[in-house]
């Protein structure tokens, strides 16, 4: 899922992680603006974890978020991830 640049913002991820999404396993959300509260929200996604390609570049995260995502067991699976600014 491909949702680069659309100014998702911290209630935009929220509102994403809230969905049914059974199938994903690749999501790009680069240059969307959000920050650590968006990818607090996104980590407790009831489909994180099947994510094999997670693309979060460009985006406002800073050290917090990194964080997050790295002491994740949900993205264990991960095969790619991209926190580039």
């Amino acid at each position: 899922l491909n949702l680069c640049g659309n100014l998702l913002r911290d209630d935009g991820v929220r509102v994403l992680a809230t969905a049914s999404l059974p199938r994903l396993s690749r999501l790009d959300l680069s240059s969307n603006k959000f920050g650590p509260a968006a990818v607090a929200a996104l980590l407790d996604a009831g489909w994180v974890g099947q994510l094999r390609v997670l693309d979060l570049h460009q985006n406002r995260l800073g050290d917090e978020a990194a964080r997050l995502v790295t002491a994740s067991p949900a993205l264990a699976g991960l095969r790619v991830l991209n926190l580039s600014e």
